[in-house]
């Protein structure tokens, strides 16, 4: 399961997510795993969950690697 909380007030917007995901293994921690991303250009929070990948020239990329990329 996610957990994406994202808090909207006077002050601003905060967005967080966890760093886990499920793998046919078990569950995985990485602190180096998002689930919410943010474009200062774009002026635009993004926050994900679930096993998804976008097609790339020789294959497909997991999205949260590709938002990474992107962003």
């Amino acid at each position: 399961m996610t957990i994406i909380v994202t808090e909207i007030s006077k002050h601003g917007i905060v967005m967080l997510g966890d760093s886990a995901i499920s793998t046919t293994h078990g569950i995985k921690t990485d602190s180096n795993l998002r689930k919410a991303y943010f474009s200062k250009k774009l002026g635009l929070g993004i926050g994900m969950w679930g096993n998804a990948a976008v097609p790339i020239e020789h294959g497909h990329q997991r999205i949260d690697e590709w938002l990474q990329e992107y962003i």
